[in-house]
């Protein structure tokens, strides 16, 4: 017995100088800590540790206490079932006087934790009912991230990714056929010895798109309970579930900037008022953003001024060749081919499909319209629905054509402008930042023609049926062109040190969202709401989101 400390637990040989010299430090740091452990765990991270941790029960041989408290309240009790209970009660006592049980980080043990039996834990409960029902969730939010992923902090590990399908929608559309194309290219080129490639997806998307045709193994993401060196978004992050699995499971995570019209469209914002925040917190808290086009980058910082300009990574999008080729005619039987103007887009207001093709009905030309929705209508207006088709099918519908009209007035990218050069159609699009971008990087394969409003189209389609199309001098960007640099980029982040200060303001971040969910948004949840909560026990993810949209505009939780 040193003077003032007691040696809880008597080891099996002697505390080591110098880890007690740096236990007692902690202990004499602040009045409150009653009593000090010696970290067990990997030595090499030690050094990216605080000094210090909070932790809720003390476990482990090292173990010191102050000898006032010893001497007011005794310590470990006879009646406990093993050491670690005793531990863990001895903890639970003080905490009651206000003293809390740390761990010296930097006083490291070789060993592995012991955790709690069922028996040891029914002991406990009966003596700490109330204290000891909360030491999972405690022990959880106290835990150091650095301490959560040693296991893929330690080098010389298999580089272990998730890449999340979540939003992949189960249809064939663009968003779908581009993560899938990511997935092929790993599929063909990722190293297995080097990468463990894990897709989290939901069963109706593994099933429709045959996911595990790829070789990798596919996990549901309320499933995932493995950590990751990183993780990757090749969709869009739509939901704050999305960024709970990314925080939680991937040391580092990059996300995708597709568009933020979801956002920026008070109409559709209005649907979903709380992903202003977790698009906001998505890039805010993401390693790398890949944003698809330089336009798009623009837009997200426009909309949201305060995010890092330096984490966006700009890698443009490419032409998506079809798995299969020349499939049966879709088009109505009185259309001919290379006769039609092929209209793309689909029924969202910003895609302007209304306006254009009322635009255009009265041209004496037939009109294929792709994706539009069913109040389109014109004597030589023929509506093909888009969603149930094939990527052979819309690619055959773009061959076909005499000229591709694409009217969105907003976009990330523009993948039928890829499409149509890949053809070397012409196209005609909607005068914006994107359509000039994009249309630039694939001016060799084909021309492009821009009108400035609704009323313009007519005669810009004229102007482009007589254009002939360019000499391609260089290859087309393909799909596989973007896959490989976002690889490329996932790779990249997967071995970067990491940052540790960065990292625990990201978990401390998210770890204050779920407990604003619990006990309310600092009272901005009714009574009347929280009794609600307390009765089912459970999180409803409506008053989830609801309590996270609270927090986010309260400005309490926001990124320091």
């Amino acid at each position: 017995m040193a003077e003032g400390v007691v040696t809880v637990v008597e080891p099996d040989s002697p505390i080591p100088p110098e880890l007690r010299a740096e236990m007692l430090a902690v202990l004499e740091t602040n009045e409150r800590h009653g009593i000090v452990i010696a970290r067990q765990g990997d030595s090499a991270l030690a050094d990216l540790l605080p000094r210090y941790s909070l932790t809720p029960v003390a476990r482990g041989s090292y173990v010191l206490m102050r000898e006032a408290l010893a001497e007011s309240f005794g310590t470990l009790d006879a009646s406990a079932p093993s050491t670690n209970a005793g531990l863990a009660d001895l903890s639970l006592r003080l905490d009651r006087y206000g003293y809390s049980t740390v761990v010296a980080n930097h006083a490291t043990l070789e060993t592995p934790e012991a955790s709690l039996s069922t028996e040891e834990r029914e002991w406990l409960a009966g003596r700490h009912p109330t204290s000891s029902r909360m030491l999972d969730s405690l022990a959880d939010r106290m835990t150091d991230p650095v301490e959560w992923f040693a296991d893929v902090l330690r080098p010389g590990r298999t580089i272990k990714v998730l890449v999340d399908l979540t939003h992949v929608a189960p249809l064939h559309n663009g968003t779908s056929k581009v993560a899938l194309s990511f997935v092929d290219y790993l599929a063909r080129h990722v190293d297995r010895s080097r990468y463990e490639i894990v897709l989290a997806a939901h069963v109706d998307i593994e099933q429709l798109f045959d996911l595990g045709a790829f070789g990798f193994r596919v996990v549901r993401p309320d499933a995932v309970a493995e950590r990751f060196h990183v993780g990757y978004v090749p969709t869009q992050v739509f939901t704050l579930d999305d960024l709970r699995l990314l925080d939680r499971w991937c040391v580092r995570f990059v996300v995708t900037d597709l568009d933020i019209i979801s956002v920026r469209s008070i109409h559709l914002l209005a649907a979903k008022p709380e992903r202003a925040a977790v698009f906001a917190d998505a890039f805010t808290w993401a390693d790398r953003v890949v944003a698809i086009s330089d336009a798009s980058r623009r837009d997200a910082l426009d909309y949201f001024p305060e995010l890092d300009d330096d984490r966006f990574v700009v890698i443009p999008q490419g032409y998506v060749s079809p798995d299969v080729t020349g499939e049966a005619n879709v088009l109505p039987p009185n259309v001919t081919k290379s006769s039609y103007v092929l209209v793309v887009g689909n029924w969202l207001p910003h895609k302007a499909m209304d306006e254009a093709v009322s635009a255009l009905a009265s041209s004496g030309r037939s009109i294929v319209v792709l994706g539009g929705g069913p109040g389109l209508k014109g004597e030589d207006v023929y509506v093909v629905p888009s969603g149930g088709l094939s990527d052979g099918a819309v690619d055959q519908l773009v061959r076909d054509s005499a000229l591709v009209v694409f009217p969105s007035l907003y976009e990330g990218f523009g993948l039928p402008i890829a499409e149509a050069a890949a053809h070397s159609r012409p196209i005609v699009l909607s005068e914006t930042a994107v359509s000039r971008e994009v249309a630039d990087l694939f001016s060799g394969h084909t021309p492009a023609f821009f009108a400035r409003s609704f009323s313009d189209l007519p005669a810009t389609v004229d102007t482009a049926l007589g254009a002939s199309a360019p000499s391609a001098t260089e290859p087309l960007r393909t799909i596989d062109d973007y896959s490989c640099e976002a690889w490329q980029l996932v790779a990249e982040v997967a071995e970067e040190p990491i940052d540790p200060q960065r990292l625990r303001r990201r978990t401390a971040y998210f770890r204050q969202i779920d407990s604003y969910v619990t006990t309310s948004v600092g009272g901005s949840v009714s009574a009347r709401a929280r009794r609600w909560l307390e009765r089912r026990r459970s999180t409803s993810p409506r008053l989830y989101r609801a309590a996270y949209r609270l927090a986010w505009r309260a400005g309490r939780v926001r990124a320091r």
